[in-house]
């Protein structure tokens, strides 16, 4: 190593100091913006709104209605029965399970978990006009239906499911 910097030229020498400074000089930089960095990454974005990407995971399935977090931990889809057209849905309990299949994408785009989600639409032909039904599963019995563990009788057996008449206005 000693013979080759006797061999070069007093100009090649400042070159190459100069060269290993400019290389000092980034690595000194790099290192900063990496601690820089790690200052920055310490922010937590917002949450996904939850009940935003619920209701368009709806309208993805061509199901007109709307979706919020409710109290006690509780995912509400509240659907027209309608689809996105104006056009009737299917019988109320085939577009129950739609709804309930939709939302599971939710845990992959951050939403969850939540003490349950509760389907509420327009009751099936035959009761009362007006009258709703609400559909309400366990999260952990959803996720499992989801997974396959549960399979649709067995889901089925577990939802609570209520009739209602909403005041009228």
């Amino acid at each position: 190593m000693k013979r080759f910097f006797k061999t070069l030229t007093r100009r090649q020498k400042v070159a190459l100091a100069g060269m290993a400074a400019a290389n000092i000089l980034t690595l000194i930089l790099a290192l900063m913006v990496v601690r820089g960095a790690r200052s920055a990454t310490a922010f937590v974005p917002s949450a996904p709104d939850c009940g935003e990407m619920a209701a368009l995971l709806l309208a993805r399935q061509d199901m007109a209605g709307s979706a919020a977090i409710g109290a006690g931990s509780t995912l509400r889809l509240t659907l027209t029965g309608l689809d996105v057209q104006g056009q009737p849905l299917p019988q109320a309990t085939d577009a129950a399970w739609e709804a309930l299949s939709a939302m599971l994408a939710l845990p992959q785009l951050g939403c969850g978990p939540f003490e349950f989600i509760q389907v509420d639409l327009p009751a099936p032909e035959g009761h009362f006009p007006g009258t709703r039904l609400v559909v309400r599963a366990d999260w952990m019995d959803w996720r499992a239906w989801g997974y396959g563990e549960l399979d649709d009788g067995a889901l089925a057996a577990r939802l609570q499911t209520t009739l209602y008449t909403p005041p009228s206005r």
